[in-house]
């Protein structure tokens, strides 16, 4: 090969490197945060307990929300519900607040839960603030039921339609 083949070829691998660098770059960054809430119903009358989500994206390209997956501790896959509309738009530098009722988060025993994105890329909770999120929730929720207090929705959050 040539001198001037060489330093072609060395440009062209370069510039290939620096344009899926860039590609990298510019694609949806999700962080994700849970903590334990009180929320009011729908309709406006009591409160229930729940997981409020804060998904933010600190890319630079916008990123859709599409639903959660979990798995319980069988290792069986399920689908909490979530408060969040599916698809929820999420632009850039900015996020979506949701909530997972405790019912949801605590009867399947869940151990890994993930935000699936508008690629369905799956996006992890980091499992010391999910174990946290329901290690809070669960003696919330005991101390309120010993108090008398219902902790989980009415119909009115659950008869809400999706999209």
């Amino acid at each position: 090969m040539s001198t001037y083949e060489v330093i072609s070829t060395i440009v062209i691998v370069i510039s290939i490197a620096i344009n899926v660098f860039q590609f990298r770059q510019r694609k949806p960054k999700l962080k994700i945060q849970m903590c334990r809430s009180i929320e009011p119903n729908q309709d406006g009358v009591g409160n229930y307990l729940c997981g409020r989500i804060f998904i933010s994206n600190h890319g630079s390209e916008t990123a859709f929300y599409s639903g959660l997956e979990a798995i319980d501790d069988k290792g069986k896959l399920f689908f909490p519900c979530c408060s969040l509309k599916i698809p929820s738009e999420i632009p850039p530098n900015a996020s979506v607040v949701g909530t997972i009722t405790n019912g949801h988060l605590l009867c399947n025993g869940t151990k890994e839960l993930y935000v699936i994105d508008g690629t369905l890329s799956k996006h992890r909770v980091p499992t010391k603030v999910l174990k946290s999120v329901i290690s809070d929730l669960t003696q919330e929720r005991d101390r309120l039921e010993g108090l008398g207090v219902n902790v989980h929705p009415n119909n009115s959050w659950s008869s809400q339609p999706q999209a």
